[in-house]
């Protein structure tokens, strides 16, 4: 089979250029350029970039400024309540508000590093951060996807995407302590995935992971679209990962399907991909497809998967040589990238660029 063609120097660069623009002082990550707030979600996606860099190359700047990342989610810790949204710079303000997924990703986070030194000093606060998280009281396999400080207001709209980070961080608590309960948790959440897996009337020749199961639009820049009328390519891949980081076998057909959705109805002939469609390129989405697409060609041998891949990778070079680098061309204008890129958490520039440095490096670590 043939290798992922990993650009490991063009993603150095790319990490000094992260590093300079997003690091804050203190270890945090700052949501975008202008440095008012502390994103708590694109801090934890660069860490997933630094972990996967760390396995693909072993080069010890990766990993020394991840767990620099764990101690500032430490000490970001509340004792049974989690870890807040965003903090504005100086920290006297913060969200009051904690996101299901972003624990998970937290707790996701601590296996990798303990897999890739035996340090288990973090491990007892990733199963402390996963068993805050409130389970919905019925069979559906879900939990909350977010709440207040006081849990007065939850938020219960059981994204698909916001699901595959929370059964990924019950995955690593199974890993690191074998307890069963944390795989029944992480089995029911993929049963749930498993029933959202579907084609939608606009697009009904293949199915892929809906958005969600409510008939309500969503957020993060396309408020128009419904749930459960709708596919992202960000869900795609992250459930994907769930599955070959798993050994899901049974789901790989889901996997080959999902990425021949998005060459159907989200590639450009460049090889980026859009959001929800053909609207709009972003970079970041494109490397994490490149991931998902070389999986789907490790499991299918077949040669078409890997030109895509190719193709994909030169594209995402070529942007990101750029100065200042590209990460959103719009071409439809359909996602409001302004929305994006003030959301205090992080969910604009600095996770495109996390998931840029992700999608090139996971494959040298993780195969179906």
């Amino acid at each position: 089979m043939k290798e992922f063609p990993f650009p490991e120097k063009e993603c150095k660069k790319l990490y000094s250029y992260v590093c300079r623009n997003f690091k804050s002082p203190e270890g945090g990550t700052y949501n975008n350029r202008n440095r008012n707030y502390i994103g708590f979600f694109g801090h934890l996606k660069l860490m997933e970039a630094e972990i996967c860099l760390y396995r693909a190359t072993a080069d010890k700047e990766y990993l020394d400024n991840f767990k620099k990342g764990l101690l500032f989610c430490k000490r970001q810790f509340k004792e049974n309540i989690g870890i807040e949204d965003w903090w504005n710079a100086d920290y006297t303000q913060s969200s009051e508000w904690i996101e299901s997924n972003h624990l998970g990703i937290f707790a996701f986070l601590v296996y990798l590093y303990y897999l890739s030194t035996r340090d288990g000093s973090f491990n007892d606060l990733a199963e402390k951060a996963m068993l805050i998280i409130p389970k919905n009281k019925d069979n559906s396999g879900t939990f909350l996807d977010g709440f207040n400080l006081d849990k007065t207001i939850l938020d219960d709209n059981r994204y698909l995407a916001d699901h595959s980070e929370i059964l990924a961080g019950f995955w690593a608590l199974y890993k690191l302590t074998g307890k069963e309960l944390y795989r029944t948790y992480y089995e029911d959440i993929f049963r749930f995935l498993d029933h959202n897996f579907k084609s939608i009337p606009k697009q009904p020749d293949v199915p892929a992971w809906l958005v969600g199961p409510k008939h309500i639009t969503y957020g993060e820049g396309t408020k128009a679209i419904y749930c459960d009328e709708s596919h992202t390519v960000y869900s795609q891949y992250f459930i994907s990962r769930d599955i070959i980081l798993t050994q899901s076998q049974e789901r790989y057909n889901q996997l080959v399907t999902s990425t021949k959705w998005i060459k159907h109805y989200a590639l450009f002939d460049d090889g980026l991909s859009g959001y929800n469609e053909k609207d709009d390129k972003l970079i970041g989405w494109s490397a994490l497809y490149a991931a998902q697409t070389y999986w789907s060609y490790l499991i299918t041998k077949e040669q078409e998967f890997y030109d895509d891949v190719i193709r994909t990778v030169e594209s995402i070079l070529f942007y990101i040589d750029k100065t200042p680098i590209e990460t959103f061309i719009p071409v439809s204008s359909k996602i409001n990238w302004g929305e994006m890129e003030n959301n205090k958490a992080g969910l604009g520039e600095i996770w495109q660029l996390a998931s840029i440095l992700e999608g090139l490096s996971i494959p040298k670590v993780v195969f179906p």
